[in-house]
Parts: structure tokens; sequence; C-alpha cells
């Protein structure tokens, strides 16, 4: 008596796998032959990888659906609003030398102002009227400031007390006509500063 053993490729509908069977049966004296039950045995995907276990599907499964909540959430995240004010000119007695507070000189100021978008629709009351912040600036280059860095602090300092919701604030001030001799060009100073918007 001997044993013969026949193998066929079983390739199940829609899963994308290939399997291996076994088949095999005794072969004896008589015609018949009996059938020794087949016993499916998982080797290679059609991708060339082992299947996948079940535990790592579930890690899988557990990442795309984190991802899925991230997308959501910031799906329905509001945006922000960066109000521009660009080439301001001021004329004022601000600078470190004593000739400079009596012939004053020449300024140029560029703003930033972040705000969040509101919910809504947007009217004046929801975001920065420029025309407010032109005014604002025309008082504090009224007074007389040795340096460039505090009028930029004074600047954001009284840019936040008029508008709560500022997020933050990028300032840039250039002299134009700076007391140097010989000189040709302009010096400036940028400032930014974040705030916590007040409800």
């Amino acid at each position: 008596m001997r044993k013969a053993v026949q193998k066929r490729r079983i390739r199940q509908n829609g899963g994308g796998k290939t399997y291996w069977a076994s088949r095999s049966w005794r072969r004896g004296t008589g015609s018949g032959r009996t059938r020794a039950p087949e016993t499916p045995k998982p080797l290679l995907s059609s991708a060339g990888a082992r299947p996948r276990p079940s535990s790592l599907l579930s890690q899988e499964s557990a990442k795309e659906a984190a991802g899925h909540r991230i997308v959501s959430y910031i799906a329905i995240m509001n945006g922000h609003f960066t109000i521009e004010l660009d080439g301001l000119r001021f004329f004022a007695p601000h600078g470190v030398y004593a000739g400079e507070a009596l012939t004053g000189n020449e300024f140029e100021v560029s703003l930033r102002l972040r705000i969040d978008e509101p919910e809504g629709p947007v009217g004046l009351a929801d975001t920065i009227n420029y025309v407010a912040v032109h005014e604002r600036l025309r008082g504090v280059f009224a007074g007389r400031e040795e340096l460039l860095e505090v009028l930029c602090q004074k600047i954001a300092v009284a840019l936040q007390q008029d508008f709560p919701q500022l997020l933050d604030v990028h300032i840039r001030i250039r002299k134009l006509t700076p007391a140097i001799a010989h000189f040709t060009g302009s010096v400036g100073v940028s400032y930014s500063k974040a705030f916590t918007p007040q409800p």
C-alpha cells in the first residue's frame, strides 16, 4: 500500500489570497480510493507576504480610526484673520541724540495683527478696525522715545488694550533718515508679541 499526495491551488473569492490544499488518498488492492480530509494551509498572500495576525489588523484599524478622529477635529477648527497696515508714515522726535528731538525724523511703520475667525458672519465689531489702529499709532508717536525698541513695546501694549481679541502682533519700524554721517539707507526694528485673547 502506498500513499499519494496531490496539491492544488484554491483562490478565495474577494480575499485576494492563495492557499495550498493537500488531498491525499490511499491506494489499495481494490478499485476504490479512500480520500483523506483536506486541510487548507495558508502560505503566501497574492502580494507575496504572509497573512498578518488579527492583533496587527486590530492595531492598524485603531490607527486608522484615530486618524479619522484627528481629521474630523481639524476640520472644525476656526481659521485666523491677519489685519495688515503697511508703510504708515509719521514724523516724530524719536532718537537718542538731542538734535533728533529738535529736528525730528520720518518713520515708516508696518503692522500685522492676528485674530481668531469669529463664528458666523463677520462684522466690524468682530475684527480690528484699522482706522482705530492708525489713531492709536498717532497717539504713541506724539511722544518721544530714545529707542525704537521701546516704541514697539508701547505700541504692542496699547493695541492689546484696545483690542482684547488680539492673538499676536508683529511691528516693524524704520527710521528713514537716521542721524548717521555718510549713511545711505534706513535703520529699523521688528518686534513680535503673542497675547492670550480676552473674552
